[in-house]
């Protein structure tokens, strides 16, 4: 397991403080604030500790109060909204300096047999032709500042190649000049990614 991989579990690793209550520690990514995708991860590790062991995070709503202090701990107090047959409700808030952060409501459920469906898989090359992100992020990096150049040429604790990639950094003509003048971005497009093959082994489905 790679160093910035063990780096990342150790992140959503929380400590608990008593039932309900738990400490994290933030990462300094350089930004003037926490990220924002550290507290989330963080906080549905929270609320999955206080549901029972074979019941999965189906769906959460994440609102973001006010910005976090990568500095300082963020503690997580979890409410139980309820615990029925089947499914289990959580309320986390992210705390620092005794205010709110961040909440977040998530719910949980059992496994059990029931109606599924989604789009066939598109045709994709195999990744081992494809280059990762951490070679992207190098042909782009003549294109940052110095001040920006070490976080956005760090490791990654997971190897991502997309199929496909849109070169953000790079000015081009946009397609719909009526969107960028008036919102100040381009149309949206679709985009592929494929994920190389990754030995883990979680000790705990939590992760």
């Amino acid at each position: 397991m790679s160093q910035t991989l063990n780096n990342l579990l150790t992140l959503l690793n929380l400590e608990k403080i008593e039932e309900g209550l738990f400490r994290g520690q933030s990462e300094d990514l350089g930004l003037r604030q926490v990220f924002g995708g550290q507290v989330v991860g963080q906080a549905l590790y929270a609320a999955k500790e206080t549901v029972p062991e074979a019941r999965l995070v189906h769906s959460f709503h994440s609102y973001f109060l006010r910005p976090g202090d990568s500095q300082k701990p963020i503690i997580y107090d979890v409410e139980v909204l309820r615990d029925g047959n089947s499914f289990s409700a959580r309320r986390v808030a992210a705390i620092q300096n005794g205010k709110p952060i961040f909440y977040m409501t998530a719910s949980f459920q059992a496994p059990e047999p029931g109606f599924e469906h989604q789009k066939t898989m598109p045709t994709a090359v195999g990744p081992e032709g494809l280059p990762s992100e951490t070679e992207i992020a190098q042909s782009l990096a003549h294109l940052l500042p110095p001040i920006l150049k070490e976080k956005f040429l760090c490791d990654r604790p997971l190897e991502i190649r997309p199929v496909e990639f849109d070169r953000p950094l790079e000015i081009r003509k946009v397609t719909s000049p009526r969107l960028c003048v008036r919102y100040g971005f381009a149309p949206m497009a679709s985009f592929r990614m494929t994920f190389a093959s990754i030995n883990i082994y979680w000790d705990t489905p939590r992760i």
